[in-house]
């Protein structure tokens, strides 16, 4: 099961990556860098309304586990039931703010040569893949994860992101209104949820989610909520805070061109994690202590092992790469060498703490976690602000970096302590290598990074770098962590 959820995830992740990159091209180049950063400001926006679902996808797969582990169906179809309305409530809740939205944005944005119901057109088609998500799919999707079925979660996804990808560029180039190529695209989304809904009934014929869930509230609902409400904040506050303190679009959009790469390289070692949510939650469930210890210490070491490749390489080769993805638009500089560096740090300290906030879901410790994930949020808008109004974009992602500095080294004492039962010390010495492997990846890079400037020379420096990284990161591993290369190589010989 682990190497299936795996391998779908690795598909979905490259696809995601590659779409990211393909549908902005295609709107700036027809539409222009202000459609961009429009379509993009919308989408952080509908992002933060969505949290309406106040933690329900965290707490209900938490309480999902116990029933699941026991085959206790009843137990299943209550959750699954309790979360199905919630949802239906939240989204509600949801469409009222998307109406709110759409009557302010056009009254303090404009983009280029959209008329204002152009602007509202769009922020409803955009949100309507959020409801479909609340009304539909939820409900699979959470059950789906409890199970450890992530790799339908991703095929679907897959297939949503292949026919979305498709139908924007198609039309594009065809010069639709950019209207009508977003209206058309709403038909991937309901692939998606026929996917999951079709599989799950065929499936899982004992599961019923419309059965009589009672008083039974979600545990640990809102403490989830926190949660989540970090993440957001994480990756919307810095297209928020350039859309209403910079106030021009085309800024917006050289922001989102670095993002693109930015959530390319977080998905990266995003693939390592799937449906070890749940084996660790099981763990920590039992009280095992001791076999959670030993089955997570190879995948951290692994997370931040594949993480130094991919930021170590990024360091050198994110400018060439936006220079010559955007060489061909003029109504807006993209090149920034301090924004490309910020953002390859941002996702180095993003990655230095992403094992441990696996566990931290795992483990369902919402609430013990509640008052540093808003400490973390409080520092990238209250240094955001001043310096987005200082620096503009720069500081945006400079306030973004302090924030995952901050929540690293309390997630590096917190770990071990309050769920692994761990040493601090095993903590933050695989932090250390991480942070060496990173350093001795990039340094070769700078040097190669001068000749990359076209697609053939930028693609082979890259293959150059990369194996470079990877021989840096077995060598350093293989010395400095032996247990955990050991335990990563026979599991890749066992799955081979």
């Amino acid at each position: 099961m682990f190497a299936k959820n795996t391998f779908w995830n690795l598909v979905y992740q490259l696809t995601a990556v590659v779409a990211g990159f393909l549908v902005p091209r295609a709107i700036i180049g027809v539409y222009g860098s202000e459609v961009n950063g429009l379509v993009t400001s919308l989408t952080q926006f509908i992002g933060y309304f969505a949290l309406v679902e106040a933690g329900i996808s965290g707490a209900a797969t938490f309480a999902l586990y116990k029933p699941l582990a026991q085959d206790d169906w009843k137990g299943v179809n209550i959750v699954a039931s309790a979360s199905r309305a919630f949802y239906q409530k939240s989204g509600a809740v949801f469409l009222a703010l998307m109406v709110g939205l759409s009557v302010i944005y056009p009254v303090f944005v404009s983009a280029g040569a959209l008329l204002p119901w152009e602007i509202v057109a769009l922020t409803f088609l955009l949100g309507a893949k959020v409801v479909v998500d609340f009304f539909s799919l939820s409900k699979y999707r959470v059950f789906l994860t409890a199970d450890k079925k992530n790799w339908l979660i991703q095929l679907a996804s897959t297939v949503y992101t292949l026919l979305n990808t498709g139908i924007i560029i198609v039309f594009s180039y065809l010069r639709a209104p950019v209207v009508a190529v977003y209206a058309l695209a709403l038909a991937a989304v309901f692939a998606r949820s026929a996917i999951l809904a079709v599989y799950t009934r065929r499936r899982y014929p004992e599961f019923d989610c419309k059965v009589d869930y009672g008083d039974f509230k979600l545990p640990q609902r809102w403490d989830a909520l926190f949660l989540q409400i970090l993440g957001a904040v994480q990756s919307g506050a810095p297209v928020i805070l350039a859309t209403v303190l910079c106030g021009n679009m085309s800024e917006v959009s050289v922001l989102a061109v670095y993002l693109l790469i930015s959530n390319g390289l977080q998905m990266i070692p995003n693939v390592l994690g799937t449906g070890l949510q749940a084996s660790f939650g099981r763990q920590i469930a039992n009280g095992d202590y001791g076999a959670l210890r030993v089955s997570y210490r190879p995948y951290r070491a692994l997370v931040y092992s594949v993480s130094a490749v991919a930021c170590g390489c990024a360091f050198s080769l994110i400018l060439p790469f936006v220079d010559l993805y955007a060489g061909a638009f003029r109504d807006a500089d993209y090149h920034n060498a301090l924004l490309g560096f910020l953002v390859v740090l941002n996702v180095f300290l993003y990655h230095g703490k992403s094992s441990q906030g696996l566990l931290v879901i795992a483990a369902g410790m919402y609430h013990e976690t509640r008052w540093q994930t808003c400490v973390q949020a409080l520092i990238i808008i209250v240094l955001g602000i001043p310096l987005t109004m200082g620096f503009g974009i720069v500081g945006t992602i400079a306030a973004s970096c302090m924030s995952n500095a901050y929540r690293v080294v309390d997630l590096l004492l917190f770990e071990p302590t309050r769920i692994s039962r761990d040493t601090v010390s095993s903590s933050l010495s695989a932090f250390g290598l991480y942070v060496l492997q990173t350093a001795l990846i990039a340094m070769p890079g700078y040097l190669l990074s001068s000749l990359a400037y076209t697609w053939a020379l930028w693609a082979a420096v890259a293959v150059a770098l990369v194996l470079w990284g990877v021989a840096v990161a077995c060598l350093t591993l293989a010395l400095l962590d032996k247990g955990s290369f050991r335990s990563i190589f026979k599991r890749f010989v066992r799955n081979r």
